[in-house]
């Protein structure tokens, strides 16, 4: 029930059934959050060695794959205003998960709410609750950095320099 387990599920819905909300969501989602997983491992979770390492890559490398294969293959944009859709929809989703929590007791952290998580990333800073807020603002910078390719796309179909994704 982590960001990345949802997305994964997210992602192959979106393969399956080509919807565009499944397909910005997994965008940000897939680029952006399983993008860090891979970069930023938790060594508490993931020892050296262990056999879970390799589904941990395994399993965001997949998320990536199949966020490319939507752009590239299926030939899907993400549209204007959807980083705003992105945001809402992930606090929404936040909320909903900070009840699951409670709900679950002292040993649930799911999307790591409860506490903060192992591993040395540079976006988690200060201890909980704190790093939550500094982990939205770097979350928003993030994904509005992996949105800006998208931006430039749909600016350029809008003015007419560049071909829909239709029509390729």
């Amino acid at each position: 029930m982590h960001m990345c387990g949802l997305g994964l599920f997210l992602t192959s819905y979106a393969l399956w059934t080509k919807s565009q909300a499944a397909f910005e969501l997994s965008y940000f989602w897939g680029l952006a959050g399983a993008f860090q997983a891979i970069i930023t491992p938790d060594p508490a979770r993931w020892p050296y060695g262990d056999i879970s390492v390799f589904w941990n890559f395994l399993s965001h490398g997949i998320i990536i794959l199949n966020v490319l294969w939507l752009i590239w293959v299926d030939g899907m944009r993400c549209r204007k205003g959807s980083l705003l859709n992105m945001v809402l929809i992930t606090n929404g989703v936040i909320f909903v998960m900070g009840f699951v929590n409670k709900i679950l007791g002292d040993g649930a952290n799911y999307w790591f709410l409860c506490g903060k998580p192992g591993g040395d990333s540079p976006f988690l800073v200060g201890d909980w609750p704190y790093y939550l807020v500094t982990f939205e603002i770097s979350g928003i910078a993030i994904v509005g950095l992996f949105y800006l390719p998208m931006w430039i796309t749909v600016h350029r179909r809008e003015k007419g320099k560049f071909p829909s994704a239709n029509t390729v």
